[in-house]
Order: C-alpha cells, then structure tokens, then sequence
C-alpha cells in the first residue's frame, strides 16, 4: 500500500505549506504512474532528494499539482537507509484551494480542510468494508 503526504515545499517555507524532503542510500522507492495505474521504480541517484507533493499542495492548487502516492519497497541485496524531513501545518490548520485557481472554469474540487479533519475522517472509517 502506498501513502500520499499531507505535505509540500521551499518556496513553501515562505507560505507555511508542506512537504516531505527524503534521502535514501539505496533504490527501493516506487511512485504511482498515474497514466498507467501502476508502480514506476525511482531511480536512485547518489546524493538526491526526492522532494514529495503532498494533499496540502493539491488543494491549494485546486488540482493543478497532483500528490505524489508513493511506497518504500523491501531490497534484498542492501539494505537501506531513508532519511525523511516531513513538513506541514499545524494540527486544525484550514487548507483551501487558493481564490486565484478558481473561477467559472475551474470550479473549487476540494473543502476546506485540516489535518485533524483528515485524521477524523480515518478513524471514522477504519472499520468499514468496501
């Protein structure tokens, strides 16, 4: 199962918005190619960071910049080391698509929301079965 960060970045800092910041030793993380439904390895380049979208970003850009789904798998050759930084809003923080991305053409596609709200969402649906 991958995950997709409440999160984004830099220019971010300014904003208060989020990201997730990863250093990895070794290959083993994989994206969601949304073309095709499926898992794309990334290739490990030595000294990278993977800097990852996440929901904040995708709502305040009202859909323009997508989340980047993403999983860690195992590698049984090496092992591996990942340093993640992972930025985002306080707890009851509001997200909102930005009042510049929308208009008649581009309708709002998200509510207004915050972490603790997506939390709350979670648990409410823990139990239930698709």
């Amino acid at each position: 199962m991958g995950s997709a960060n409440l999160s984004w970045m830099v220019l971010l800092k300014q904003l208060q918005i989020s990201s997730n910041i990863l250093l990895a030793s070794s290959q083993g993380l994989e994206v969601v190619d949304r073309n095709s439904d499926s898992w794309k390895v990334v290739p490990q380049l030595p000294h990278a960071l993977h800097v990852h979208v996440g929901d904040p970003m995708e709502v305040l850009s009202n859909g323009k910049i997508k989340t980047v789904v993403h999983r860690a798998v195992l590698n049984p050759k090496e092992a591996r080391v990942s340093i993640a930084s992972i930025h985002g809003f306080a707890l009851d923080e509001k997200v909102s698509s930005a009042k510049e991305l929308v208009n008649e053409q581009n309708p709002e596609k998200y509510n207004e929301s915050s972490f603790s709200d997506f939390l709350d969402h979670l648990t409410s649906n823990m139990d239930k079965k698709p």
